[in-house]
């Protein structure tokens, strides 16, 4: 229901585009659809990638709405990392897309111009494209760390971990928990104390620490096979999250 919620979601913005298509991803790996279903997510996945283009500015980020002229900071990360796992899946992305996406992504992170989970989010992406700012992540982590919420702890040391400065990011990893403050915020993150798990859980899949996530599992899917009211984000994003971990 979760799923069929999001691909009828009526509006076209960039982080609903993207939390529409971003599970899909990987449930035909996980569950026996019929062909056409498949065939029919395929479809919506191609759809999406070859729709940001439109959402896409001269620097190379990304707009909330098609034709836009200012960048959204945290869209262009969410947009971006579906972007890299839909390359990982076998998905053709077009190179000026992502090219384009890093290049503005480097020179955000250099700036430091964002909010730290924003900022600590776009660290994590550019380490698993494969373009780290160790000078960004260095900075955060000497000036910013004690400051930091847990999510964006996780988020920096998973980058780090991505690396392979594994004893850095387990130094980080010890001082946080799995605490997530409770709030639902419609505009600049789009967060929700479930999407902030689920961003945990995600760094948690992607070094490889099933066994400790598997709370943050449990909750996710409490909490998404419930009938309670969630935004797109935190739906796709739990979601999305939820497959990895089963896979």
């Amino acid at each position: 229901h979760r799923l069929n919620w999001l691909i009828r979601y009526p509006y076209g913005c960039l982080e609903q585009i993207t939390s529409a298509v971003f599970p899909q991803l990987y449930l035909a790996e996980l569950y026996a659809f019929e062909s056409w279903e498949v065939a029919d997510m395929d479809q919506n996945i191609n759809s999406a990638i070859q729709a940001f283009s439109q959402y896409q500015l001269e620097q190379g980020g990304f707009a909330y709405w098609p034709n836009g002229t200012v960048v959204n900071e945290w869209a262009t990360n969410y947009a971006g990392h579906f972007l890299l796992e839909a390359r990982r899946k076998g998905y053709h992305i077009p190179h000026g897309l992502l090219a384009d996406w890093v290049g503005f992504q480097v020179r955000a992170s250099r700036e430091n111009r964002s909010d730290d989970l924003t900022q600590a989010y776009r660290l994590y992406l550019l380490a698993l494209a494969g373009y780290p700012e160790l000078g960004a992540m260095n900075y955060m982590r000497e000036n910013r760390l004690g400051a930091l919420g847990n999510p964006a702890k996780y988020l920096l040391a998973g980058a780090y971990e991505l690396l392979g400065y594994t004893s850095v990011g387990a130094e980080i990893i010890e001082q946080v928990d799995l605490d997530v403050p409770d709030y639902d915020e419609f505009g600049q993150t789009f967060g929700s104390t479930l999407r902030d798990k689920a961003v945990i859980l995600d760094v948690m899949v992607g070094i490889g620490e099933y066994n400790e996530g598997l709370e943050l599992y449990n909750y996710l899917a409490q909490e998404l096979s419930s009938n309670r009211w969630y935004s797109t984000q935190s739906t796709a994003y739990g979601l999305m999250v939820m497959t990895k971990y089963m896979q």
